[in-house]
């Protein structure tokens, strides 16, 4: 649940600044509330339906994630 409110305050962070990629803070705010609904979802609120947006939102969090590693990895190497 407070993954969500932290990918939603990266996302309008990249966005604000544009230090990383648009397209990366749009990935962050799009997973945010797919890992909101994951907290419903493990606690057996909406249970099967649950499990399938916490695949669809860990898989953005791993785009985030790689896309992330990629761009410092780029920025470091330019310098």
């Amino acid at each position: 649940m407070f993954a969500s409110l932290a990918f939603l305050a990266a996302g309008l962070s990249i966005l604000r600044t544009g230090e990383l990629s648009r397209r990366l803070g749009w990935v962050a705010i799009a997973a945010a509330p797919f890992l909101l609904l994951q907290a419903f979802g493990l606690g057996g609120v909406i249970a099967t339906f649950g499990l399938a947006l916490d695949l669809v939102g860990f898989l953005l969090l791993l785009v985030f994630v790689v896309w992330t590693s990629l761009a410092g990895y780029r920025l470091t190497s330019r310098r």
